[in-house]
This record gives structure tokens, sequence and C-alpha cells, in this order.
């Protein structure tokens, strides 16, 4: 029986799966596997960030032996063909390059004033304009940070998508975009579902805030596609013929043990935000009591280390879902 089924975690939480919740917010459902079927880093990256496979080449409309349309005077095979047909390569990677933002969100900016700002442009319409007031906001070091951070974490697919782009400059300005882009779609509220389910869960949640904080937040905004694939690694490991209560016991074990593995002070300084998000949205308008329960549950987090020790595991057990989602989505598109 797989993890997802296995889980306990009390009766709130299996009221609302991480699947079924991040497919209402969205979720992954807008990230794509960067890393193949098997979600693991390898510089082949056989996928597009749109989950699409090229099996067939392009087919020019010039034929070979006609001049070439740049004017360069030469026949066409001998001067454009071959950049047409790293054209599909180039969108490729490009794309995969600005999309890095939202699969691994300490990528994204980690900066007050840029917090400041962004709080109030959440919108779907993200310009160019946008992009650029927002990345004007980023102090220089934050922009190298964002640019080179994936290359020192997956240096063998960094050269491989530098090398499919044929430009390391173009492909570190594309992470800072895609980064910019990704901290303007993180959701500005509490997703409704997960909102009335905390206002009829009230008096089950008081006594758990890192639980109320969970169903609030979005794992996405924290772990990343590939800290999640870590986690389902671990949970694999369990012995799958054990009862529901023991294999709950080293589920939520494995969790924790891997939530402490991975955590490092920029994932600290992230869930400090998301919180601290949250806390200045309320109260939310008709939902007085679920309201009241965040407001307590954000002042235990700043509070109580327990706390956010164990809203960092349940979120990346809440990531499993983000997964499965990403994994079913490579697999369809396969």
């Amino acid at each position: 029986m797989p993890p997802a089924t296995r889980r306990g975690n009390g009766q709130v939480r299996a009221a609302l799966e991480p699947t079924s919740r991040l497919i209402l917010r969205g979720g992954l459902a807008s990230l794509r596997p960067l890393f193949g079927s098997d979600t693991h880093p390898r510089p082949g990256r056989p996928y597009t960030t749109s989950g699409r496979i090229h099996t067939l080449a392009g087919i020019s409309l010039v034929p070979r032996n006609s001049p070439c349309l740049c004017g360069s005077g030469k026949k066409y095979k001998r001067c454009c063909l071959d950049r047409e047909r790293e054209l599909p390569r180039k969108c490729d990677a490009l794309e995969e390059l600005v999309g890095l933002g939202s699969m691994f969100p300490l990528l994204r900016p980690d900066c007050p004033e840029f917090d400041a700002w962004a709080a109030t442009r959440q919108t779907d319409d993200v310009t160019r304009e946008l992009i650029e007031e927002g990345g004007a906001l980023l102090p220089e070091v934050e922009r190298e940070r964002i640019a080179r951070a994936h290359a020192q974490e997956f240096p063998d697919v960094w050269r491989s998508l530098v090398g499919d782009l044929g430009d390391q400059a173009a492909a570190e300005q594309a992470a800072v975009i895609g980064a910019i882009v990704a901290a303007l779609a993180e959701a500005d509220g509490v997703d409704p579902t997960a909102l009335a389910l905390i206002e009829r869960a009230s008096e089950e949640l008081g006594d758990d805030p890192a639980e109320t904080l969970a169903l609030a937040l979005d794992p996405t905004d924290l772990w990343s596609i590939a800290e999640a694939t870590a986690a389902g690694d671990a949970v694999a490991e369990i012995p799958d013929a054990l009862d529901d209560d023991a294999y709950e016991v080293l589920w939520t074990a494995a969790l924790e043990a891997e939530a402490a593995r991975l955590w490092s002070q920029p994932h600290e300084r992230r869930l400090a935000r998301l919180v601290e998000r949250l806390r200045k949205q309320l109260p939310f308008a008709a939902s007085a009591t679920a309201s009241a329960v965040l407001t307590e549950a954000c002042a235990a987090y700043a509070s109580d280390e327990n706390v956010r020790t164990r809203l960092a595991a349940l979120l990346l057990a809440d990531s499993l879902g983000a997964l499965r989602q990403a994994q079913t989505l490579a697999a369809v598109a396969a």
C-alpha cells in the first residue's frame, strides 16, 4: 500500500490528503519534471520542462541547396540549417532554466525589500516591466546567488543546460527571471478549501499549531522537487508488510529524519517568511474561527522550536503529493 494511503497523522489531515490539496490549489501542477522520468538529476534531461519529448526532427521549408535566407550568400545547408536544428534544444533549455525557480523555492529572492514589494504585486499577469521592477530591487550579490545556486547543487545538469542554450550569461539571466516570476506566483492567501477545513476542525487543530500551519501553507514554497524525491526514497525503504500503526510510526520518523538532514539556514529563513506573510494576512473575512486558530498557530511558531521542527517535517510529507503529481504528468507526457 503506498505511503499516501498509509499515513495517519490524525483525522483532520486525512480529510485533506496532500495530493488533493495540491490539485485544488495548483501545487506542482505548473512545475515540470526537470530530471526525467525518475526525477533524479542527470545531464541527459530527456524531457522538456513542459513534459513534452522531441521524437521527430524539425522539417525545414527551405530547400537544402537554396541560398540561405539570412543573406550570407551561402547555401542553406552550409549556413543556418544546423542552427535551425539547434532551436528546439535551445528553447527546451531556456524553458527549463526559467522553470527552476518554481521547482526549487530556495532559488527565489531572499531579500526583505523584494518581499515587501512582491506582497503588493501578486498577479496572474507577470509582465516584462514587472520582472524588471522586481529585479531592480535585488542586490547584485543576491542576483549572483540565484544565478549560481543551481550550478553549485547540480553541476552536471547546469552544464547540460548551458551547453544546450549556448550562453552562460543568458542561462544565469533566465534563472534569475524565473526566480522572480516564481516569487510573484506564490499564493497570497490560504486556499479556500483548506481555510474551510480549518474553520470546521478548529477544536481539533487548536492543540496542534504545526498541523494548522501545514494546512495553510503550500509545501512547494519550502521544499524542492529534488528534496521531495529524497523524502520519497526514504519512505520507500519502509517494509510495506508492516501493520498500519507500525508503518505510520516509521513513516513519520523517516520524514522527520529526512527533514532534519535537509534543513538549512535558507530553509529556516524561508519558512519564517512564509509564516510571517500568513500572519500579516490575518484575519480572513468570513472565517473568524479559522483566523483565530491561525493567529495562535503563528504565535506558537514564533515561540516554540518544536512547532517549527514539526511544521518543516509535515510540509516535507505534503511535498510527496506534489512529487507524485509531477511524476504522473511526466508519465502521461511520455
